[in-house]
């Protein structure tokens, strides 16, 4: 990812170039190929670039077209053919060659601020129309690129970039006290409020959304919502669904390859072992052959780990090189790595080095991380529209004869069947804190927002695929090397061809059995791809690492930890149960450590 920042003073005070330098200094590690800065009256723009398309070896930003607007932006657009002939349709001279930053900046020309609703793809950017004296600004639709802003008296700044903020004269980092009410109760800030940080003076776009500043006035607005009304698709044939499903992934994939070196992260699991065949069915094709690596985290000794087993098979039915980077040898919450906001990142050191292996290997990464989250299993019983009691009867014989099984009791068929609709579908998966200090608890209601969010649902609920649009919807889908703070390394850009507008409205458009049920779409759409034991595999998750680690008597000291006198005012200290050697069940353990996980980091702040 690119490295962005902007200003604009409201006072009408010309911008310092000299600022716009030092800004561009906490940026250069997102940008190392070439920094810049653009400024005029009171607006400056900053940009630090990281080339990662093959369109971006002619790429100099801060840009623009026509000396009237200019952007700097972190991009990268999919379906760019569509979209360069729609501009073309409309006398624009757009050509796909041109980097991603340039369509951005033809499609503001030809549709003003309404061309987000025809950009694809992950992106923030900060553009300034010169004549219209407008800043405008945006994010991607799922939130794959930051975009944080402050606002002062007299002025606003803009990054992707918490830490090249925080470090801006003006803005101090006084906390959010909410926010870090929301992480001890919930494990993230951003669950319920997609704009706040752990700053109080520093916002973040949600995802989806637009930032006008105009005439002294800020508009923040959403300009996508998630599609509910997907109709069902009907076709007469199996293969007609898998046909259709391969055209579309296909191209979610292609359009994330347009780089020289690609690493995949893989497990071996359906879903990135089903980007890995996919990357190598198109590269077979390729006139300039990207090259493809493969990298996958094993544990040799922790857990009963088959990963480097089932990957292998892929690696070598596929005849792509694999890395194995061993997870075995990491401690709890040790070293601890400076975070720019507290996480849940039980073995911080770890993803550090795996982002340096992966960093060494190419700068893009394909993950399919929201695989599970798009490709989720709903409780019948809660989608309603097209499962009648036949079409569920032919749809069970269907799984049978693939899975030699009927689906289990927890999908809701036999409520479904019966016409019962009982669920537990809002029920906590884990307990509420027992030691937050009584008088914050109070102060900012966190028993109200942990009871609202587990009530939570989306208002506009999709009738098929409720939990689909909640799990896509709630988590953020940015990379966890963000949340880092004095990265030694260019982080590699992370892509999710999960989370593919076109795919994600396909996935919406089935019906639910028999294609959601374990996976059933992937396992027949590669049947042919990938090896048989991969497509026949159960799910089978790893289980809990923090769970392990506090197995071993190395941790005890999480029981014992010296209390920094900021987390007294969030924390009682001597109600937070012994977690060190399975004291604590694991859902209990890992809210136990939301303590110690804030202590560190205000040790390391």
């Amino acid at each position: 990812m690119s490295g962005i920042f902007a200003i604009v003073h409201r006072d009408g005070k010309r911008v310092d170039s000299k600022i716009l330098r030092q800004m561009a200094e906490p940026l250069q590690y997102l940008g190392p190929d070439c920094q810049d800065i653009w400024f005029s009256n009171n607006l400056g723009l900053v940009h630090t670039l990281f080339r990662t398309t093959n369109e971006s070896v002619n790429e100099h930003q801060p840009c623009t077209l026509d000396g009237n607007v200019y952007i700097s932006a972190d991009v990268r657009i999919d379906g760019r053919a569509e979209l360069v002939k729609q501009l073309q349709d409309l006398g624009c001279p757009a050509t796909e060659d041109v980097p991603d930053v340039n369509l951005i900046l033809y499609a503001y020309q030809v549709w003003d601020t309404a061309c987000l609703q025809y950009l694809l793809g992950d992106f923030a950017f900060i553009l300034w129309d010169e004549p219209q004296q407008r800043l405008f600004c945006a994010r991607d639709r799922f939130g794959m690129r930051r975009l944080y802003y402050s606002e002062s008296t007299d002025s606003l700044i803009f990054s992707n970039s918490l830490d090249c903020l925080l470090q801006y004269p003006n803005v101090s980092d006084r906390l959010n006290q909410q926010a870090i009410g929301d992480f001890l109760i919930l494990g993230g800030h951003n669950w319920i409020d997609k704009a706040a940080t752990c700053f109080a003076d520093i916002r973040k776009l949600p995802p989806a959304h637009y930032l006008i500043f105009q005439d002294q006035q800020i508009t923040l607005q959403s300009y996508w919502q998630f599609p509910t009304t997907t109709p069902l698709l009907k076709y007469r044939h199996q293969n007609d669904y898998i046909s259709h499903f391969k055209t579309v992934f296909i191209q979610a994939v292609q359009d994330r390859m347009r780089c020289d070196n690609l690493v995949i992260s893989m497990s071996g699991g359906l879903d990135s072992t089903t980007i890995a065949a996919t990357v190598s069915q198109i590269a077979k094709n390729q006139t300039n052959q990207t090259k493809i690596q493969a990298l996958t985290g094993v544990y040799d000794r922790l857990f009963q780990d088959e990963e480097r087993y089932y990957s292998g098979l892929v690696a070598q039915k596929l005849d792509i090189p694999i890395h194995y980077f061993c997870c075995d040898n990491y401690l709890l919450l040790k070293p601890f790595q400076p975070l720019v906001e507290p996480a849940e990142f039980y073995v911080p050191a770890m993803n550090i080095d795996m982002g340096r292996m992966s960093a060494n290997l190419g700068r893009v990464v394909l993950n399919g991380n929201s695989g599970d989250n798009l490709l989720f299993m709903s409780p019948l019983k809660n989608s309603p529209e097209d499962m009648q009691p036949l079409s569920l009867l032919k749809q069970t014989i269907t799984l049978w004869q693939h899975f030699s099984r009927f689906p289990s009791l927890g999908t809701g068929l036999i409520a479904k069947l019966k016409g019962k609709v009982k669920s537990n579908y809002h029920q906590p998966s884990y307990p509420y804190p027992c030691w937050l200090n009584t008088e914050f608890e109070r102060r900012f209601d966190l028993k109200e927002r942990w009871n609202s969010f587990w009530s939570w649902e989306p208002s506009n609920l999709h009738p098929r695929h409720p939990e689909i649009q909640k799990f896509l919807l709630s988590p953020d889908w940015s990379g966890n090397l963000e949340y880092y703070s004095n990265i030694d390394f260019n982080p590699p850009e992370h892509r999710d061809p999960f989370l593919d507008l076109r795919l994600v409205e396909f996935i919406l458009s089935l019906p639910l059995l028999p294609w959601l049920y374990q996976k059933y779409l992937l396992r027949l759409a590669m049947k042919d791809q990938l090896p048989a034991a991969v497509c026949q595999r159960p799910k089978t998750p790893l289980g809990m690492i923090h769970q392990v680690l506090l197995q071993k008597s190395a941790d005890e000291w999480v029981d014992h930890w010296q209390t920094s006198p900021q987390v007294l005012e969030y924390v009682n200290r001597h109600k937070i149960p012994s977690i060190a050697r399975g004291a604590s069940e694991p859902s209990h353990s890992y809210v136990h450590l939301r303590p110690l996980i804030l202590n560190l980091w205000f040790q390391g702040r």
